[in-house]
């Protein structure tokens, strides 16, 4: 099996990112998989199903940025929470300049990308759940609909 590799390297941490066979093979119907690796981490394996290339793309690619932020220290990830806390206690306590204002941002942006990769995948689950509820919440409205019309044309023979 020969397989397509991209190699990126972070501050922390080279990893690398595979694809095998299969999933450059689109549209067959035959499911496919990425690895990805992570210095000393283990390496882990998506498998995907879903042969729409564009969604496959977008949900492969969060999948695999959600693991690599799951690899980030304990620690590093407390050093963001206590600089949030400091620029939100500085920021309420007489403001900040334009470039602590940036770095906020990129704080906040850093603590959403913690949060989504701790608890994304049910995030995730919860929205299949809630387009499959919507979906059959409409086909039982287009159901009682023909039921109501059928049982105005029986009363008409």
């Amino acid at each position: 099996m020969s397989s397509t590799a991209a190699k990126r390297t972070t501050p922390n941490d080279p990893f690398t990112i595979a694809q095998s066979d299969a999933a450059e093979d689109s549209g067959t119907g035959t499911p496919g998989t990425w690895s990805v690796r992570s210095g000393s981490i283990p390496e882990r394996t998506v498998t995907y199903t879903d042969f729409d290339t564009e969604a496959r793309g977008a949900t492969l690619a969060k999948q695999m940025q959600r693991e690599l932020v799951r690899q980030t220290a304990p620690e590093e990830r407390q050093r963001f929470y206590e600089e949030h806390a400091y620029l939100i206690d500085r920021k309420f306590g007489g403001g900040l300049s334009t470039r602590e204002q940036q770095r906020l941002t990129y704080v906040r942006w850093q603590l959403d990308r913690f949060e989504d990769a701790d608890i994304g995948d049910r995030l995730d689950e919860l929205e299949e759940l809630t387009v499959l509820h919507r979906q059959i919440a409409e086909e039982v409205t287009a159901f009682a609909e023909s039921a109501v019309v059928a049982s105005k044309t029986r009363g008409r023979r």
